[in-house]
């Protein structure tokens, strides 16, 4: 399968970040965050547990500053050319406008996105 950034539609909107989504088959989705200004996600993941995103993720950095915040108190800074992997119990947040692609399992995001406090197109 193939597609390219462009060809995807916005799928929902967070102040200040675009999300657009390509699901990848055998349960995994291609989330494609693009942050337009410093972005805190705390209020999307306000009805979740602990007020954390509960969906595990595998995310690459391609352009931006993320620091992502975790329920046990430790916290971490992905720069541009970071991989890394969010457990659940994470919070994110962008701290200069950037561009990221996240991998996450279909089925936990399903799930776990009907509790997201977002604008959707």
């Amino acid at each position: 399968m193939k597609t390219n950034y462009e060809s995807l539609p916005v799928a929902a909107r967070l102040d200040g970040i675009d999300i657009r989504r390509c699901p990848m088959g055998d349960d995994m989705i291609l989330t494609l965050e693009e942050s337009h200004k410093p972005t805190d996600y705390g209020d999307m993941f306000k009805n979740c547990k602990d007020g954390m995103c509960q969906v595990r993720h595998w995310i690459y950095v391609i352009r931006g500053k993320i620091c992502v915040d975790y329920t046990d108190g430790s916290s971490e800074t992905l720069h541009q050319g970071d991989i890394g992997y969010l457990p659940p119990g994470h919070h994110p947040r962008y701290l200069k406008p950037g561009l990221a692609a996240v991998f996450s399992p279909a089925s936990e995001l399903l799930v776990e996105r009907e509790k997201f406090t977002f604008l959707e197109h």
